[in-house]
């Protein structure tokens, strides 16, 4: 159900619950928000991983990287 509405919809059907179920969807969320978070911490650390493995040693600042994109 919660796939097919948009944030609008969800937040209307939160505000429509009882206050004590609305603070455990809401903590709900935050779980799913972190779990997620560390999910893509994985992911991005498993990346890592491959491309020292690959021979990948260099690093590029943020600012370098920016850079780089804006000239592309």
């Amino acid at each position: 159900m919660l796939n097919s509405m948009n944030a609008a919809q969800v937040i209307e059907e939160i505000d429509a619950l009882p206050a004590e179920e609305q603070s455990k969807v809401i903590a709900h969320l935050h779980q799913v928000q972190e779990e997620r978070f560390h999910e893509e911490q994985v992911l991005i650390a498993e990346q890592r991983l491959e491309d020292l493995d690959n021979g990948l040693t260099d690093t590029v600042s943020h600012y370098e990287a920016m850079r780089m994109i804006r000239q592309a």
